[in-house]
């Protein structure tokens, strides 16, 4: 924990001591700035490092207003998604920099998402909201087959699944339920289907919004895999748009982001172009990246989004001014995670020669011999591969073939569950 006079440090306020918090932490005090952290446990790394540790649920919010009073800090964050909201009433309420309550509430919804994008004039596929299966058995009757079962307010892909026909919908009860308990408010969105006419090119990625101005060096490539399709997998930057391409997916995400009343912040997108070539826009979520989307965006292009996160929220501009007025150099880097598609024990990553001379970077979620089960949400990852390339041309080669040249060691065990 620092030692530091906080009579001569600005404080910001950071909900959540997780190690996705850890790097907005150590870039804060990094800038100089004395960071008062609420996390509701005793054990996240984040309450180790932070200067100061309110032990309360970051999701109460007259607990956070409260604290951040007290406190008298400049400027209040998270890349949480449940603090998300909180962060914006804290942050609305004391008149700091932030996005308003009602704009992250419009994002933070699935179905209120893709009312917005119907706000917005943007492509959205047909969908109802159900609060119990029995609701779902009438309702999904107005829906062409097949159909996304997902939690109302939720993040990532937990409880998302594919469902083909009415039939097979019936069986699902036991799985509404299951799909229930991921949702904040126990509600869950059924929708039609967009069919993605292949795996290799979702449009993911970090942009950054500072009221009329927003950032998109961010934005990648993300490749799925045939035996999981809802899992995201390797990410590949810079992004694989012709010019005309990218052009649409700027003018669709700044349409919502502007319907919505969005001002201020670091958002994670999704979208991909239908086999209609139209272009569908998954979701907006009002947080940084998972699988270490920062750091690639980093050794991408050289910014780094915790600083600008940090520097801007406290009212610092002097940094997002360097980087509208600097000129680009781009790295062909790729992510890919690594999952199990057996149940059985971790016993590391294989490395093939070819791929070897590429691999900059492997890090292991699991420990050997630790129990693997097939990937079935981004959590379940056994292990993170970076790689750099030095030409375009070599990226896409083995992107398209990463499975062939990085897999997971799994001492296959049989499923007793």
């Amino acid at each position: 924990m620092c030692l530091c006079n906080t009579e001569t440090k600005k404080k910001i306020l950071i909900l959540g001591g997780a190690s996705a918090q850890v790097p907005l932490i150590r870039t804060a005090q990094e800038l100089g700035y004395y960071v008062v952290l609420c996390d509701y446990t005793s054990t996240n790394p984040g309450i180790f490092i932070a200067d100061k540790h309110y032990q309360e649920n970051f999701r109460d919010s007259e607990k956070v207003l409260e604290i951040a009073r007290k406190e008298g800090v400049g400027g209040v964050i998270s890349n949480s998604e449940a603090a998300v909201p909180i962060v914006a009433y804290v942050a609305q309420t004391l008149g700091l920099t932030g996005s308003t309550v009602e704009s992250v509430k419009k994002l933070n919804s699935k179905i209120g998402f893709r009312e917005l994008q119907v706000q917005a004039g943007v492509f959205a596929p047909k969908h109802i909201v159900t609060s119990s299966f029995e609701e779902a058995v009438e309702k999904v009757k107005e829906l062409a087959f097949p159909i996304i079962i997902k939690p109302c307010r939720s993040s990532g892909s937990r409880g998302t699944e594919k469902i083909d026909d009415y039939e097979t919908f019936l069986t699902f009860n036991e799985k509404w339920h299951n799909c229930s308990l991921y949702s904040l408010n126990k509600k869950v969105v059924f929708e039609e289907f967009v069919e993605m006419p292949s795996l290799d090119n979702i449009i993911d990625g970090d942009i950054f919004v500072m009221n009329d101005t927003i950032i998109w060096d961010g934005l990648f490539s993300s490749k799925r895999s045939s035996s999981a399709p809802m899992l995201p997998m390797t990410q590949t930057y810079p992004i694989i748009l012709t010019p005309e391409e990218l052009e649409e997916v700027k003018d669709t995400v700044t349409k919502i982001i502007r319907t919505a009343g969005i001002t201020f912040g670091e958002f994670n997108i999704e979208l991909y172009y239908g086999k209609n070539h139209e272009l569908f826009c998954i979701e907006i979520n009002g947080r940084q990246g998972g699988n270490g989307i920062p750091e690639m965006i980093r050794k991408h292009c050289g910014i780094n989004m915790y600083k600008l996160l940090v520097t801007t929220v406290m009212g610092d501009n002097s940094y997002l001014e360097e980087i509208l007025s600097q000129k680009r150099e781009y790295r062909f880097v790729s992510r890919h995670p690594v999952f199990s598609r057996v149940h059985g024990t971790y016993q590391g990553v294989e490395l093939s020669p070819e791929i070897k001379p590429f691999v900059t970077r492997v890090e292991d979620f699991f420990q050997r011999g630790q129990l693997a089960r097939p990937g079935e949400m981004a959590r379940d990852k056994v292990a993170l591969v970076d790689l750099e390339f030095e030409t375009r041309e070599q990226q896409l080669y083995y992107v398209n073939i990463i499975e062939d040249h990085i897999k997971p060691v799994i001492m296959e065990v049989e499923n007793d569950q």
